[in-house]
């Protein structure tokens, strides 16, 4: 299994796994980081393709900017 594929795998399930299936970006970073040793630029490559994908999208609840899984219409949980 190719690094990207795991990582986007992982990406998920500490998504669906975090209260109210949102995490910040930093935090995601950190897990991420710790598991798989990756750059910057990888942690955002993946995570752009799941956001283009529709399975994560980006929110922003001031002053904080969240990553979630969106729900059936592609929008924010809250």
């Amino acid at each position: 299994m190719s690094t990207h594929k795991e990582m986007k795998e992982k990406m998920m399930a500490l998504i669906s796994s975090a209260p109210n299936q949102r995490l910040r970006p930093r935090d995601m970073k950190k897990a991420i980081g710790e598991l798989f040793r990756s750059s910057r630029l990888t942690f955002s490559e993946v995570l752009k393709n799941l956001i283009d994908e529709g399975a994560l999208i980006y929110t922003y609840r001031d002053p904080c900017s969240f990553i979630e899984v969106p729900d059936e219409q592609g929008n924010a949980t809250l």
